[in-house]
This record gives structure tokens, sequence and C-alpha cells, in this order.
């Protein structure tokens, strides 16, 4: 009895997380004291998983975003781990496809909430050696749908 309870409370938190995320995020990240723009888009699918996609580019907008021949959209896996933490990974370059996957990153945050506000906050390294990077990171979420 006791573990269907906790499962439920499990599936309640982890449903209650794919709500509060999706939408479009803009962030920046530190890379040897330098910052730069990163934004993140969380697409609610109709199973309660997501479509996750980062971009970014040296001189980005702010949303709405809108690609151009500079952007750098890739695709990202993520994965939640409770209560309230998520790990995201840059997989596949969507454009320009050419993009080297070693400069990919690998994203740990901590969902926070601030004045009304929903934060992501972390810390993100390079997917390989070869591209070494690492620095702090944070988004706030700029709009729901």
């Amino acid at each position: 009895m006791r573990f269907i309870l906790l499962v439920s409370l499990l599936l309640v938190i982890i449903q209650g997380n794919c709500q509060l995320l999706q939408g479009q995020w803009e962030g920046v990240f530190k890379d040897n004291g330098i910052r730069y723009p990163i934004y993140l888009e969380f697409i609610l699918n109709s199973d309660s998983s997501y479509s996750v996609y980062s971009y970014s580019q040296p001189d980005a907008q702010r949303w709405p975003y809108k690609p151009n021949d500079s952007s750098v959209v890739c695709k990202v896996f993520y994965k939640f781990t409770p209560p309230d933490q998520v790990y995201l990974e840059e997989i596949e370059a969507i454009q320009p496809s050419t993009v080297k996957q070693d400069c990919f990153q690998k994203m740990f945050l901590k969902v926070e909430k601030k004045e009304e506000k929903i934060m992501l906050v972390g810390t993100w390294k390079s997917s390989s050696s070869t591209c070494y990077g690492v620095g702090k990171i944070s988004f706030k979420k700029m709009s729901s749908p």
C-alpha cells in the first residue's frame, strides 16, 4: 500500500513539472567570463512527453525567436530528477547540421520559483573533452501556451 502511495506521489510531482516547463525560456550561460545568450523551448506532446529545443546565436534576439542563418538549433534530451531538477543534453544539430557534436552542452538545472517567476538555474559542461567548456547557466520562463 505504501509503495502505491509513493508511486502515485512521484507521478504527481513529475506531471506537475511537465506542465511547469512548457513554453519558451530565455537564458544565459557563462564560459571563461563571457556571457552567451541561449534559449529553450519545451513543447508538450500529446503523450505528456516533451520535444525540447535549444537556440543560440552570437546576437540572439528576444522572443519571439526567429532563427536566421547564424542560429544554432539543437534537439535536446531531457530527464527529470525529482523533486525539482532537470537534466538537459543537446543531442542533435538541426540547423546547421554541420555543428560539431563535441561542442554540445549538458545542463544540470534546478527549478526555482522566485517572486512568481520560474527559473532554471545550474551548471553546464561540454559533451566532449575535445571542445572543453564549463560554467554557470540560468533561464527564466518567457511564456506559456
